[in-house]
């Protein structure tokens, strides 16, 4: 109702509804969500536990069709994360058809090269992925989580293997950490105010734990993710989920907001059910 009537729907029902403010070629909307990454993952697992059972109905055409409607939805969400994430597991998902069907690959191709000329054409997606990848290298970016996955980096070399500790970097309860004193950031509003600073759960890992922190992290994550599933959807799908969680991860804070949270745990458990009983 959102997408369709553009704000409406909740000024009807005297709702909050919460706009992106920066400039954009779409108006993108998110509704009752205080950021559009939450709606986002939301529609992500949605879909993917929808897909599930699609394949194994070999209902082709409905999953093309569902699948253009949820792009098309994550693109007025403004959530690059999201589609990447779904793009990923779609490639595990189909990949051995692409090899062996020729009309699964033309499709795929086809399917890739017209996301991005939509990108291109009708959003800024494009444009400002690169101005925030270009910004992030700078201290005073104002791309806040390019910022933190940088200067996670930079810790993660000077304070290897094991970072410089819990509670001291890109967590809620890193104020007034030295850590960013450091950095030579601490001054900054960001920082000060601690706003986005724990927005990309790599980036807080990386930067407190380290390299080893981060490989035990995503390690134990994949050991979570593999589903107990004979069929080769089960394992398929457990592979594309964690580079979805992993994707997620750089620009969420996958598990450290109550919200997102809650969306992945639900969603990873329906899945696991559902996947188990295939």
């Amino acid at each position: 109702m959102e997408l369709i009537l553009r704000g409406y729907f909740y000024d009807f029902l005297d709702l909050p509804n919460h706009l992106r403010p920066e400039n954009r070629k779409a108006k993108l909307v998110y509704g009752g969500f205080i950021h559009s990454n939450n709606i986002s993952l939301l529609v992500m697992f949605w879909y993917f536990v929808w897909l599930v059972g699609e394949i194994k109905k070999k209902q082709t055409t409905k999953i093309v069709l569902i699948t253009v409607l949820v792009f098309t939805g994550l693109f007025l969400f403004g959530s690059r994360t999201s589609i990447l994430s779904i793009l990923a597991v779609l490639f595990y998902l189909y990949r051995n058809e692409m090899v062996i069907k020729p009309k699964f690959l033309i499709a795929g191709v086809v399917g890739f090269a017209l996301l991005l000329v939509s990108t291109y054409l009708f959003t800024d997606i494009i444009e400002r992925s690169v101005t925030n990848i270009q910004d992030s290298f700078s201290k005073d970016s104002r791309y806040i989580r390019g910022l933190m996955i940088y200067l996670s980096v930079i810790l993660s070399i000077r304070f290897f293997p094991i970072g410089t500790g819990a509670a001291s970097y890109g967590t809620a309860t890193s104020e007034s950490s030295p850590v960013y004193s450091l950095l030579g950031v601490s001054e900054r509003l960001p920082f000060k105010n601690m706003q986005g600073v724990y927005d990309s759960s790599l980036a807080s890992i990386l930067g407190e734990f380290g390299v080893i922190g981060i490989v035990l992290f995503y390690y134990v994550l994949f050991m979570f993710l593999r589903f107990k599933g004979k069929s080769k959807l089960s394992n398929n799908m457990s592979k594309g989920l964690f580079f979805a969680i992993l994707i997620s991860s750089l620009t969420m804070p996958v598990f450290m907001n109550s919200t997102t949270a809650l969306i992945i745990a639900g969603g990873v458990i329906i899945l696991r059910k559902k996947l188990i009983d295939i």
